[in-house]
């Protein structure tokens, strides 16, 4: 990717390591970068947004658990029966759905149990 200009440094202009390590240490303790694909071309490691937090877990998030469910969907409901226990990975369709303008259908595979 030799366009793909990267976030500066933060700390390059700290006069010395330790206060660097100072600055750093101030900054909050979880940085969440969000929707890997923002920038002008899909895939390109950039977020669209980031929000950042004290500690982990999220103070104010409230844990849920999802289930694979028919159609590569999750669902919060839990399966009657055995249901899938694995997601398989597709990387042919893995980069095209950060494409804004080109929306191929959102697909998991689980296998049959």
């Amino acid at each position: 990717m030799p366009s793909l200009a990267l976030e500066p440094d933060r700390f390059a202009d700290a006069p010395s390591f330790a206060a660097a390590l100072l600055r750093y240490e101030a900054e909050p303790k979880v940085r969440i970068l969000f929707d890997n694909g923002a920038g002008a071309r899909p895939g390109y490691p950039i977020p669209a947004f980031e929000r950042s937090y004290d500690r982990w877990p999220i103070a104010t998030v409230e844990p849920a658990v999802w289930y694979f469910a028919a159609d590569g969907k999750l669902d919060p409901t839990q399966p009657s029966g055995e249901g899938a226990d694995a997601f398989l990975y597709d990387p042919s369709v893995s980069q095209n759905v950060t494409d804004r303008h080109h929306k191929p259908p959102r697909t998991a595979r689980t296998p049959n149990v």
